[in-house]
């Protein structure tokens, strides 16, 4: 419905989400064209040849799309029915490496697997980098005014110590490097209001059923046991660490008289990852109590 036609209660609010992936050419072949990245990127653009909030983005005619099917969207039907978006969602994971293939079957493009890079169980390609790159880029072209990460993690064998404990580095790892690239974005511009991790619990996935676990909790299918893995601790460890930041040092002690101690100035929220210390042993669960009632705007 046109934003003109709904109440002002129906305007607020207002988002849409995708998901999202970067498709670059090998850097190691110099034979690969450049173009094919473009042309894999969704046809246009991570949200299929448009921009949010009613923007056209020029695509390729019928003749020049690969696929030689209609566009879905006509000439003036966005200014029809856009309106404007008070966020946009991003789902992320790995990036895409692709190769000119013309002879190859549509989109005449082929993958490219990187060698010598770390993969998560489900072989996807670890790239943080992918991430903060897309921040931005929905800010340059797409003129996002808040972009929420809506998904982001990595799926890992876990293993059930003898003490019931669940240590998952990899995922730890993961989490902070891709929180690093939201930091990064914002020294670029990009406005992130928000990051969901992917996911709370070890969940069904798809085709792969309950093999491939996600979550920042271990779920034992057999007994439904649940266990709060590292990583989930590591998480409620950052989410406490930016909440002392936004509270921009207020509370401390109180000596009685009124004459508190405040807290030392926190770091800047751009710098905030730029160096990582361990886990701490002394995290208590009540530390993931806090991340689960924990806003997204609080993040």
């Amino acid at each position: 419905m046109p934003a003109e036609r709904q109440e002002p209660a129906q305007r607020q609010g207002r988002g849409t989400h995708g998901d999202g992936f970067r498709a670059e050419p090998p850097r190691f072949d110099d034979g690969v064209l450049e173009g094919v990245a473009e042309r894999v990127r969704c046809r246009g653009g991570p949200y299929g040849g448009q921009r949010p909030g009613g923007q056209e983005q020029s695509g390729p005619s019928r003749d020049d799309d690969p696929f030689r099917v209609e566009q879905v969207h006509q000439v003036g039907d966005l200014a029809t029915i856009a309106a404007p978006l008070d966020w946009l969602g991003l789902n992320y994971y790995f990036r895409d490496v692709v190769a000119d293939d013309p002879r190859g079957p549509l989109p005449y493009a082929r993958q490219v697997r990187v060698p010598d890079v770390r993969r998560t169980a489900m072989d996807w390609e670890v790239h943080a980098d992918g991430l903060e790159q897309l921040l931005v880029r929905l800010t340059d072209e797409y003129g996002a005014r808040r972009i929420l990460v809506t998904e982001n993690g990595s799926g890992y064998a876990d293993t059930v110590a003898a003490d019931g404990s669940v240590e998952d580095p990899e995922r730890t790892a993961y989490l902070e490097e891709h929180l690093a690239a939201c930091a990064r974005a914002v020294r670029r511009g990009a406005p992130p209001a928000g990051y969901f991790a992917w996911s709370l619990l070890d969940n069904f996935e798809w085709a792969y059923g309950y093999d491939k676990r996600f979550g920042l909790v271990h779920v034992d299918y057999a007994t439904r046991r649940r266990t709060v893995k590292a990583s989930g601790r590591r998480y409620a460890e950052l989410i406490a660490e930016h909440r002392a930041w936004s509270e921009g040092g207020k509370g401390g002690t109180d000596d009685g008289g009124g004459r508190g101690t405040a807290r030392p100035p926190p770091r800047r929220p751009a710098d905030r990852f730029s160096s990582y210390r361990p886990i701490s042993s002394a995290t208590v669960d009540r530390s993931f109590q806090q991340l689960r009632s924990t806003r997204s705007n609080d993040l």
